[in-house]
């Protein structure tokens, strides 16, 4: 076991090959957003009220800034950290709740109107947004195929522009695209596809909207959102809670552009919203909402410089981590992985498996889920199966705390399912419910 271990409360007796999913906060953060909460129990009427840090002090709140003085001190180090303006920066739970924002802020939609996804790449609590809201107005939802794995940048805009130019076609309303895809790991070309996008929406004299969703993108890549901007993104969407190693509850989205810093409205409206301040305040002015998991960004930030030795060296940490692991799981499985194994790729990637027993034939997201299951439940092993072109792959993740005896365990647990003769032999249940892992 990695000595790094040590700083996560992760279970001493799982591996863990999932960080991308939901992160692991390590236990000095942990500790700041207690004390953070602390802080503000002390006195909460004047935590959520006062506007200065000196008047929260004056109260009794100690060092910890009151909640807007705070926040904003929070939003000008996640700005500074990914390049961006604080003005332009609000926080909010998770990327899903931001794109859920930015698809119910079209004030309009109608039932000649459009919302567009590249299918089968959009994450599925995206989908589910964007499915909801043009239902709920009348409108079409279009979902462009895209090849799965290695799509071409024509895929994702040849087909706007058939939209487009099409007098019968539904007007484009907003347009959702993926940074780094959740199931497949891989890196989208997003500064060729974006360019073209808005290329064809001011040919075109369209309007609609470039939302990009980054949830896997800050803390495992480079990210810039002053460029963001140049290229013509209106919205963009990340997580700070994965690979930033902030609370879950901690993601933010950006209003890139002046007609997404516009459009932008919070889910769920208060004080800030009726009173129609603008978009940081109605975002940040959500009433006794625990802001800690932002609060204690600077906390997750000292982890990285001081335990990582900063963003680049833990980036090429995870590299080189990653990196091992898909060569013993492949070596061990006889396979090739399709995924670019470049260290600006990030921390994730995508294993095919070997030939599956009959027992898990014809592969199915159904068998996936339940051998996910399995390896949870039997191996003590946490890690994300899925089918890709009709075929089983392994999302694994490389963070700090992994080691070369996780992926080997993986691979051991792989080996004995599917050299199985039948599922009894290996205690193989054809499907356990999520819920009950």
């Amino acid at each position: 076991m990695s000595a790094l271990r040590e700083h996560f409360l992760l279970s001493a007796d799982h591996v863990h090959l999932n960080h991308g999913s939901f992160g692991a906060t390590p236990k000095a953060v942990l500790a700041a957003q207690s004390a953070a909460r602390e802080a503000i129990e002390l006195h909460p009427d004047a935590y959520y009220r006062s506007t200065s840090r000196a008047a929260f002090a004056d109260a009794g709140g100690g060092e910890l800034a009151s909640g807007r003085a705070s926040r904003v001190a929070a939003r000008q180090l996640a700005a500074e950290l990914f390049d961006g303006e604080a003005d332009r920066l609000a926080f909010v739970v998770n990327a899903t709740t931001a794109a859920n924002a930015a698809v119910i802020s079209l004030p309009d939609l109608k039932p000649d109107e459009c919302v567009v996804e590249f299918s089968p790449l959009i994450y599925g609590g995206c989908h589910a947004a964007f499915a909801r809201q043009a239902e709920r107005c009348g409108a079409e939802l279009v979902s462009i195929k895209v090849s799965t794995l290695a799509p071409s940048v024509d895929e994702f805009v040849t087909p706007i522009q058939e939209i487009l130019a099409s007098p019968d076609a539904p007007r484009i309303r907003m347009v959702l695209l993926d940074h780094i895809v959740s199931t497949t790991a891989e890196v989208l070309p997003v500064a060729d596809i974006v360019p073209a996008l808005a290329a064809a929406r001011l040919a075109s004299g369209g309007d609609f909207h470039i939302v990009v969703d980054g949830a896997h993108v800050p803390g495992q890549l480079p990210l810039s959102l002053r460029e963001m901007t140049k290229l013509g993104v209106d919205v963009y969407i990340g997580n700070l809670h994965k690979w930033m190693f902030a609370p879950k509850g901690a993601a933010f989205v950006y209003a890139a552009s002046d007609a997404g810093k516009a459009l932008m409205r919070p889910p769920i409206a208060s004080h800030a919203t009726g009173a129609r301040l603008g978009f940081v305040p109605e975002f940040d002015d959500q009433g006794t909402r625990d802001d800690t998991a932002w609060l204690v960004l600077p906390a997750a930030l000292a982890f990285i410089d001081t335990v990582c030795g900063g963003l680049e060296a833990m980036r090429a940490s995870q590299a080189a981590i990653l990196a091992a692991g898909v060569d013993m799981l492949t070596t061990a499985w006889g396979t090739s992985s399709p995924t670019s194994l470049d260290p600006a790729a990030g921390a994730l990637a995508i294993v095919p498996l070997p030939p599956p027993p009959a027992f898990l034939s014809p592969p199915s997201n159904h068998h996936a889920w339940a051998l996910s299951a399995h390896l949870h439940r039997t191996a003590g092993i946490t890690a994300f199966t899925v089918v890709l072109d009709g075929a089983y792959y392994v999302r694994i993740s490389a963070q700090i705390y992994n080691t070369p005896s996780d992926y080997r365990t993986l691979a051991d647990a792989i080996t004995a399912v599917f050299s199985a003769a039948s599922p009894e032999a290996i205690g193989y249940e054809d499907m356990i419910p999520y819920s009950d892992w």
